[in-house]
């Protein structure tokens, strides 16, 4: 007993009619390009959040955040002292009247510290490095960093330091090499330092910037001892400085140079470890080598696919060439033109044959290709009764 084989069925979808969009072979292809654009939107925005955070700027007495010195400069008003925001040490006030707050001495240059040196005000800086001591000419020297947070009491006959008690203490503590008045030691050093100039200026050194920021104001003695050494005078000039202002004399770095020196060994292992794995994934090609194909595929099939994948890429040219063509050679063999038969020679034995006009038949064997899935169908069927009324001749 024998069983029919059953036939595949066989998709009779017109070809005139659009083919419906495939999403999912869309997403398919598309989901590198797609991931790419994702992660360039999401850094885009990031930045754009970023760039739109308010900047921290240490010991500002403008800024709010954690790290600036607003607080403290709304207490100072509170008790009567004029508190001007100063950018440019030209504009400072000159006078034993005015004490004058220098919260970043590291970004001024040497042009700017000098000037403030020949400045008559009272001076309050906060963690001077050395070359800035120096300029200022008072016998103090940095002995380096605390590595914790400390709670350290006065000890010394300052005044403010008195009132205030205990501080904490998380910068630099200095050293000193003459007369001067040394307060809060710790790690052989001191935290805050004050020394009196030849000409009777009174120059206070103060080495935790957490006895003016805001986060730390509000503990222990920092906002006793803040006001303690700003309150002296009516008047009150706070510096910051627009931008670090380079110092006269220093060597200009590029780029490279503030990149880590290790970077260059680390691009290089980097780059020996592509070269290796691209080695190891190489392979060398063979020779072609010819396999019978496990199935015979049926002409209808071949025929059908090809269609179908004409149809997706909307090739229209290359299919009313292939019609055209096919026929053509069809043409020409039945009429003893041979299969690829001169245009002018096959054009005169069809409109013989046939009656139909030169411009008519020229037009369907050698004419442009059709704009649409309909013109496309036409175009077959006119070629189909062509080839038959060739055929009843």
């Amino acid at each position: 007993m024998s069983t029919a084989l059953a036939e595949p069925e066989v998709d009779h979808t017109p070809y005139d009619e659009p083919p419906a969009p495939d999403v999912v072979g869309w997403l398919r292809r598309a989901w590198l390009p797609v991931l790419i654009a994702a992660l360039a939107v999401t850094i885009s925005i990031g930045l754009a959040v970023v760039g739109s955070a308010p900047v921290s700027r240490p010991l500002d007495p403008t800024d709010a955040s954690p790290s600036g010195a607003r607080a403290i400069v709304a207490l100072l008003r509170q008790q009567g002292v004029d508190v001007r925001l100063v950018r440019s040490v030209d504009a400072l006030r000159s006078g034993g009247d005015t004490t004058v707050v220098v919260s970043l001495p590291d970004v001024l240059g040497r042009r700017e510290l000098a000037s403030v040196a020949t400045n008559s005000s009272e001076l309050v800086i906060v963690t001077p490095d050395d070359e800035a001591l120096g300029l200022l000419g008072i016998p103090v020297e940095d002995s380096g960093e605390v590595a914790s947070t400390d709670r350290v009491k006065p000890r010394c006959g300052l005044p403010a330091a008195t009132a205030a008690g205990t501080i904490t203490v998380d910068g630099s503590v200095y050293e000193t090499t003459g007369d001067t008045l040394r307060c809060y030691p710790l790690d052989g050093g001191y935290a805050v330092v004050a020394a009196t100039t030849m000409t009777g200026r009174t120059i206070t050194v103060v080495g935790p910037r957490a006895v003016f920021a805001n986060h730390s104001l509000d503990k222990d003695g920092n906002a006793a001892l803040a006001l303690g050494l700003l309150t002296d005078h009516r008047k009150l000039d706070w510096l910051v400085p627009v931008a670090p202002t380079a110092a006269t004399g220093t060597e200009r770095r590029g780029l490279f140079d503030l990149l880590p020196g290790r970077l260059g060994w680390a691009l290089l292992e980097v780059t020996v470890a592509l070269l290796l794995f691209a080695f190891s994934r190489g392979r060398r090609l063979g020779p072609l080598v010819t396999e019978p194909l496990p199935v015979v595929v049926r002409a209808t099939e071949t025929v059908e696919g090809r269609a179908r994948l004409l149809r997706g890429a909307r090739a229209r040219r290359s299919g009313a060439e292939a019609l055209q063509s096919a026929a053509r050679r069809r043409l020409g063999s039945r009429l003893g033109l041979g299969p690829a038969p001169d245009q002018a020679a096959l054009v005169d034995r069809v409109v013989a044959r046939t009656g139909r006009g030169t411009d008519a038949v020229t037009d369907l064997l050698y004419g442009s290709s059709p704009v649409d899935d309909r013109g496309f169908v036409a175009l077959a069927t006119a070629l189909d009764r062509l080839e038959e009324e060739m055929r009843r001749q």
